[in-house]
């Protein structure tokens, strides 16, 4: 991946492997989603996998707030937490599996909603929106 330059594009290309992921490890991460509420060695690696995540969501949204992007009414902590929630595996599944949502809109879906919850006050732009789409357009798919 190139280098990213701002805290924007950074959090588009965490995102864009995010929902890159999610779509590789979906199985494997349900289950283990399942098994966590009753095995304390799968809750040990769901919460790991998990922290891991929190942690990189955090750092980047700190990047976005000291770059004066992040929406005001939100502390980096809360915004963590939201965009954390988006970004799960299980809301991949709920969309694409279960709701039948190409693995395309899944990443517009993603991208856009974590934009206007995280960056934007009021309705995103069409300047914003297409630069969402030459994001999606210029991704570099995992192996």
């Amino acid at each position: 991946m190139k280098q990213a330059l701002t805290a924007i594009e950074a959090f588009d290309t965490f995102l864009l492997v995010t929902a890159q992921y999610a779509a590789r490890i979906h199985d494997i991460a349900m289950t283990l989603d399942l098994a966590r509420h009753q095995d304390e060695v799968a809750a040990a690696a769901w919460e790991d996998r998990m922290s891991a995540r929190h942690r990189s969501i955090r750092a980047l949204l700190e990047r976005l707030a000291a770059e004066g992007r992040l929406r005001e009414e939100w502390a980096v902590a809360q915004a963590t937490e939201a965009v954390r929630a988006l970004s799960t595996p299980r809301h991949y599944a709920d969309l694409v599996i279960d709701r039948g949502w190409t693995f395309e809109e899944y990443e517009r879906y993603l991208l856009t909603v974590t934009h206007r919850t995280a960056m934007w006050i009021g309705s995103i732009s069409l300047v914003e929106l297409n630069r969402i789409s030459e994001v999606l357009a210029n991704r570099e798919v995992l192996p």
